[in-house]
């Protein structure tokens, strides 16, 4: 394929769309948070919403926003690393294991602790803390694999 933005974009999107889902089965059978306990997204989206006068959100709202707002973000942040692999070698580092790990720390290590959406890692129960961050792990190396898969279709 000869425009490299075209094929970086797609790799980043293919990659997205496998790496989101292969952390959503992840997080099925290894869950992050109890059933009962809504995910970070959807506390900053009631929030949001609560905000901007609206009241909370429903229950029958919160399934489909959750669903929006985790693939949106999987296939958005897929895009850009995409972008970056392709500038910057390097952060292909440890075959995406680099970027699971700094979408984690950027994410559940820090950020959504401190808008206290969820706990801090080590206040977390361990099975919830490891499964976060293993699924990260898998999102990232997933990611790579099939970005670099697409990109080499593509040339």
């Amino acid at each position: 394929m000869k425009n490299t933005i075209i094929k970086v974009l797609v790799a980043g999107a293919v990659a997205g769309i496998v790496a989101t889902g292969v952390k959503t089965v992840w997080e099925k059978g290894f869950p992050a948070r109890a059933e009962s306990t809504d995910s970070p997204p959807l506390i900053l989206a009631d929030r949001a919403k609560q905000a901007a006068g609206e009241g909370s959100l429903t229950e029958q709202q919160k399934p489909p926003l959750e669903t929006t707002i985790h693939w949106t973000f999987g296939i958005t942040v897929c895009l850009i690393y995409s972008l970056l692999a392709e500038k910057y070698p390097q952060a292909r580092f440890g075959y995406g294991l680099l970027f699971g790990i700094a979408l984690y720390s950027v994410t559940h290590a820090t950020v959504l602790p401190a808008l206290e959406t969820e706990p801090w890692f080590f206040e977390n129960k361990p099975e919830y803390a490891l499964s976060e961050f293993g699924s990260h792990l898998a999102f990232g190396v997933m990611t790579e694999i099939i970005r670099r898969f697409i990109s080499e279709k593509l040339d």
